[in-house]
């Protein structure tokens, strides 16, 4: 296999132009000696540059495998490196730039990514034997970087593609130096504006062209889900059903009054995606992706296959795992815990521990508990950290230890705003500033790691000793949330509030649903207004109102007929 790519090299050396080769001998063994190679198959220089006194324009060969290694063995790692690395040209390798197109130009066709697709897509246009034959991607493949790293190496790879073009760059100004300039300010200008160009191009590119984004408007819109293809849903079914899923880079802020439902909102978010997974389906068998089954079974509410099958080979169609971070101020990690098993089984802890369950109800708790276990590459609560800027490294970090597991990083929900300090608590500025720049990071946050952001905030009491409804301009200390936030959602439970009067040696063991209000205050399709919602007490946690738990009614609304009555007797 060595011989072969030997070879290789030495044929393509023997056709370049002297002036452009390297001398792959002295420049690449010390190079690749961790990989295991004495020479490496490359083509000519194709880089519009000029040697001096022999020196090759500078590149890292190591970085450029390390990158294409984990490309081929990692497909989560693809969109991260697209976006250090947005052409193939970044690579130096004219082997590797090729290998590197062939991945992107795989993505692009919805095709997956491995050494067998990468090969035969090469072969396909006879630039595999070129590259140096299915034995030099064996090769890197074999030497295995860890995928934690691939955008370290990816950023060195492009610093070095961005130098390559500096040199370029004022090797043609110099050139152009030497002869007829015309007029002399103009020349300056354009000169200052090249390198200018060149040297503000080492940001990672964050723009895409409009072709491409048309390609994924017209994906979305086509798809047969009836909803976007991307996000995730509450679990709220009347609410998502309005207002759609939250999508990635967004940030979702929940808003009420204290002790009106923040946490059991974001607990029955966090339970519904953890158990329906991130949204995305595939086929087992070929590969392919069509909507996902159970998105479309949801929002429809009508019933879909047992096992769903792929339309074009008849293969298992399996839904991509969630992951869900949770970082909580409020309760402790145990406490969270036991009011997931509390949302999943649907059966009251207390009740559970006083021995007041049937054996049905003991099952169903045991069963959500080990449910829950099988979640635990995708589900971590943190009940620690309140630093947004060490979250930012958390969430980094999580998302490429869940993508080594194939589990897509879904959802971050910080509870709550108000607990959250911006740094070590070295903040120069107010409380108001510090949560305004707290908001900003989430934000950039979301955008960057690409996943939705739920923030529930507190509303000030003050208007709740008014009698005021809540919304979004009652914000305690935050006002500037609610601007950066994608998404606001009200929780209007009036009935928390009377249900203070209650005697519990008596009541304790009532089950009644409270009707509840969710008020959609900001959304990516401008609507306003609310959704009626129902809050389960005894399991703390909201679903929608259904006819079984009565006829809806708040208490205004109770009050307002009370004094419709008493004006009619009247």
């Amino acid at each position: 296999m060595l011989c072969a790519l030997e070879r290789s090299s030495a044929n393509h050396a023997s056709d370049a132009d002297p002036a452009q080769c390297m001398d792959i001998t002295t420049t690449t063994q010390s190079r690749w000696r961790w990989f295991g190679f004495a020479r490496l198959a490359m083509e000519r220089n194709t880089v519009s540059m000029i040697d001096i006194n022999g020196r090759a324009p500078p590149s890292d060969l190591d970085a450029e495998a390390s990158v294409l290694s984990t490309l081929l063995l990692e497909k989560s790692a693809i969109k991260k490196v697209r976006q250090i690395l947005p052409e193939p040209s970044a690579l130096y390798s004219p082997a590797n730039k090729r290998i590197l197109e062939g991945c992107y130009a795989l993505v692009d066709e919805g095709k997956p990514v491995d050494i067998t697709t990468v090969a035969s897509w090469l072969r396909s246009r006879e630039w595999l034997e070129s590259v140096g034959g299915a034995s030099y991607l064996v090769q890197i493949v074999d030497a295995t970087p860890s995928v934690a790293n691939v955008a370290a190496h990816a950023r060195t790879v492009a610093e070095k593609w961005q130098l390559r073009k500096l040199i370029g760059t004022c090797q043609r100004i110099a050139a152009e130096g030497y002869g007829d300039v015309g007029e002399h300010n103009e020349f300056l200008n354009n000169a200052m504006t090249s390198i200018r160009g060149v040297c503000s191009s080492g940001e990672e590119s964050t723009g895409r062209n409009i072709d491409a984004i048309m390609h994924d408007v017209y994906k979305d819109l086509m798809s047969d889900e009836p909803d976007d293809t991307e996000g995730i849903y509450t679990g709220i079914w009347a609410l998502d059903r309005v207002n759609g899923p939250l999508r990635p880079g967004s940030v979702t802020t929940v808003l009420a009054y204290s002790s009106h439902g923040k946490s059991a909102f974001c607990a029955c978010l966090v339970n519904f995606a953890s158990q329906h997974g991130a949204g995305r389906a595939r086929c087992s068998k070929c590969g392919d992706r069509p909507p996902c089954p159970w998105r479309k079974e949801y929002i429809t509410n009508e019933p879909g296959p047992d096992v769903p099958v792929c339309e074009h080979c008849g293969g298992e169609v399996r839904g991509k795992k969630a992951g869900v971070l949770v970082f909580s101020g409020e309760m402790r990690d145990k406490d969270y815990g036991k009011r997931m098993v509390q949302i999943r089984s649907k059966v009251s802890l207390r009740d559970f521990k006083r021995g007041n369950v049937t054996p049905e109800e003991r099952n169903a708790v045991i069963y959500a508990i080990e449910d829950i276990r099988q979640q635990k590459d995708a589900l971590w609560i943190d009940d620690k950290t309140v630093d947004v800027i060490k979250l930012r490294s958390i969430v980094a970090q999580k998302r490429v230890e869940m993508a080594e597991s194939d589990i897509e990083l879904v959802a971050v929900v910080f509870d709550y705003a108000q607990r959250a300090k911006y740094g070590k608590g070295n903040f120069k500025g107010n409380r108001q500033q510090e949560l305004a720049e707290v908001g900003r990071h989430l934000k950039g946050t979301a955008l960057q790691e690409n996943v939705a952001i739920i923030l529930p905030a507190q509303l000030n009491e003050e208007a709740r000793r008014r009698g005021l409804k809540p919304n979004a301009e009652n914000v305690r200390e935050a006002q500037d949330l609610v601007m950066d936030s994608d998404n606001t959602i009200v929780i209007y439970a009036p009935h928390r509030d009377a249900s203070v009067d209650k005697d519990l040696s008596v009541h304790a063991h009532i089950r009644l649903p409270e009707p509840v209000q969710f008020r959609v205050g900001k959304g990516r399709d401008g609507q306003r207004g609310y959704v009626p919602g129902a809050f389960l007490p005894w399991i703390t946690t909201f679903d929608t109102w259904r006819p079984s738990y009565g006829e809806y009614v708040l208490p205004e609304e109770q009050k307002e007929e009370k004094e419709h009555n008493k004006n009619w007797r009247r």
